[in-house]
């Protein structure tokens, strides 16, 4: 299991719900940079999910990591799980 870092877990712990980027920069009070990072890791790791801004499509996505302000967030169980156990 990959280790995570404090703020990483914060992350996960706001995601029960699906967020837009903005708005848990906003909440988390976190700069962009280190926010995009973590998001970064943590879907890499399988924690969190993301699903573009406009899901009006039914087209698979790809996610994009140069513009990963344009997603929604939301942790998975393992990512909710992992969490936990961090705390």
């Amino acid at each position: 299991m990959p280790k995570i870092t404090p703020d990483q877990v914060r992350i996960l712990q706001h995601l029960l719900h699906e967020e837009p980027f903005q708005r848990l920069q906003e909440e988390l009070k976190m700069h962009e940079g280190a926010l995009r990072d973590d998001l970064r890791q943590l879907v890499a790791f399988g924690y969190i999910h993301s699903r573009a801004e406009d899901a009006s499509t039914s087209k698979p996505f790809e996610f994009d990591t140069d513009f990963i302000q344009k997603f929604h967030y939301r942790a998975t169980a393992k990512g909710l799980a992992v969490s936990k156990l961090a705390r």
